[in-house]
């Protein structure tokens, strides 16, 4: 493995990070969670290793999941169910491989990203630094990955702002309905900036 991302990453001609030590190196692979034996080769290759997953409010990653691929999430009843599969994966995970496995509120993160990003160094064991406040690649300034058009760079709001009044109230009862108590669980397993806020007035949960 160690092999490999050296190859990949020293084969990009604009690599900024080509020398000096590196202490993390992040990577993304999608739906990486919902594979507990992919979750356990992970940390058998790198056992100090940190699983980061991102728990969302289901009303408005539907709304944006349904934008970005309408073939496979155009189906409220299986988006839910693919929803709810991610976030007990997750769970799962992090009760096999304790300590390991960070859960973030994706609300969180784009409202208290100075918080939560301060949280996730100190986990990582690495010092805070402002970088981390803005979505980069390679050094560069990025604009957010988004299933709607973004028109700046940094992170946005808008996804937990708005996005979820696209939904109708008879798919919102059904997200709700069918989320709730394992959406509970995840926000009590996530790391957190200290926010109930948002969510106990979006779901009444008590802080």
């Amino acid at each position: 493995m160690n092999a490999y991302m050296t190859s990949y990453f020293n084969a990009w001609l604009d690599n900024r990070n080509l020398y000096g030590d590196k202490r993390i190196i992040a990577a993304f692979a999608a739906r990486l969670s919902l594979d507990a034996s992919s979750v356990d080769q992970f940390f058998s290759v790198y056992p100090d290793g940190r699983l980061i997953s991102i728990v969302r409010d289901p009303l408005s990653w539907f709304v944006s999941a349904r934008q970005h691929d309408p073939t496979e999430y155009g189906s409220l009843e299986q988006a839910v169910a693919l929803w709810s599969s991610s976030t007990r994966s997750a769970l799962a995970a992090g009760q096999v491989h304790k300590g390991r496995v960070i859960l973030i509120r994706f609300e969180d993160l784009v409202r208290n990203t100075k918080a939560v990003m301060r949280k996730i160094a100190d986990q990582l064991g690495i010092d805070f630094d402002d970088i981390l406040l803005t979505p980069t690649f390679n050094g560069m300034l990025i604009k957010a990955d988004s299933s709607f058009h973004v028109e700046r760079y940094g992170v946005i709001s808008d996804p937990v702002d708005s996005r979820s009044t696209l939904l109708s109230a008879s798919d919102e009862a059904y997200i709700r309905s069918h989320t709730e108590e394992l959406l509970e669980k995840a926000l009590k397993a996530a790391l957190t900036s200290n926010m109930p806020t948002f969510w106990s007035r979006r779901f009444h949960y008590k802080k």
